[in-house]
């Protein structure tokens, strides 16, 4: 069943938040597959648990970035490909993340092909 729910306004990120999809039963947490809307533009599409992302997801913003990968408690958490929109073409991004922190080497498609190598020793 589809629902939808105002989720109000979030003091600690400054967004308002709507969420379109499966509920946890009788509450109003998003809880199994669903959208997030941010009144920043921010769009997030995956799954959910107890009202926090968790497993597979997508996101994107109203510049033109998108990403998709895992998410874990509300963190990007596992591998993750991210695009990056810019002046001269798309940056993507490609690399592991725990707890919302990149660690290990990234690898960067740079829009004339090029790539690179980013290390984060965290």
């Amino acid at each position: 069943m589809c629902n939808f729910v105002n989720l109000g306004y979030n003091e600690v990120a400054g967004e308002s938040y709507v969420y379109v999809g499966e509920l946890k039963p009788g509450t109003e947490q998003p809880h199994g597959m669903g959208i997030m809307v941010t009144d920043t533009g921010i769009v997030d599409e995956g799954f959910w648990k107890d009202g926090m992302k968790h497993g597979k997801g997508r996101s994107m913003n109203c510049h033109g970035d998108w990403s998709f990968g895992e998410y874990k408690d509300d963190t990007n958490h596992g591998e993750w490909t991210c695009y990056y929109a810019e002046d001269d073409g798309t940056v993507k991004e490609v690399g592991k993340w725990e707890d919302s922190v990149k660690v290990g080497t990234f690898v960067l498609t740079m829009p004339n092909g090029d790539i690179q190598e980013v290390q984060y020793d965290n």
